[in-house]
């Protein structure tokens, strides 16, 4: 469906970022 597919490329994007530095990994906020 077309909400799966915005998720699937919402997750995609949010990695990215996250690997680029543009935001901090929220799980990671224990150090």
């Amino acid at each position: 469906s077309l909400q799966h597919l915005q998720l699937m490329v919402s997750e995609e994007i949010l990695k990215f970022a996250i690997k680029e530095g543009y935001i901090e990994e929220k799980s990671s906020s224990t150090t």
